[in-house]
């Protein structure tokens, strides 16, 4: 039995990890209002220009996007 296996407390861990990282992005994608905004800063963080393009233009909402960022 390893260390974690003394506690059940680690498991929802990685989970609220996943869940706040993706919450932040969805935050910084609503703070670069507008399509071309988006576009410019998305390759900054290592997008292909193609993929910046077609992402920033879309019309999902935030949550869903920052799920493939």
């Amino acid at each position: 039995m390893g260390y974690f296996g003394i506690s059940d407390y680690y498991r929802p861990i990685p989970e609220l990890d996943h869940w706040r990282r993706r919450r932040v992005r969805m935050c910084y994608w609503k703070q670069w209002r507008g399509v071309r905004n988006r576009i410019r800063h998305l390759p900054a963080l290592g997008t292909r220009a193609r993929t910046a393009i077609w992402t920033g233009m879309s019309s999902k909402s935030y949550w869903h996007l920052s799920r493939f960022l």
